[in-house]
């Protein structure tokens, strides 16, 4: 995993989006900076979510492996905050 993080160009820019049905859709992409081109790059990312609703705070690790991953995680549906890491 380290490995693409040293010998790959570029660094990752992961986005998530939360779907109306409580599934949480990552997507990764290389960061690129306004003007440049947009080339192509795929890592693994570890990601560790953390998620409050009420006053339960639930955490869960999650290796980005796609361009796009949809994971389904218990009690992420009318979660109060999501931060992702």
């Amino acid at each position: 995993m380290l490995a693409a993080f040293i010998n790959k160009p570029g660094v990752p820019l992961v986005t998530l989006a939360l779907d109306p049905d409580g599934k949480l859709r990552l997507t990764q992409r290389r960061f690129h900076n306004l003007g440049d081109p947009q080339l192509p790059g795929q890592w693994q990312i570890p990601v560790v979510l953390t998620w409050g609703k009420g006053a339960e705070t639930h955490r869960e690790r999650i290796l980005l492996k796609d361009l796009e991953q949809v994971v389904n995680l218990p009690g992420l549906a009318g979660a109060d905050w999501i931060y992702p890491n």
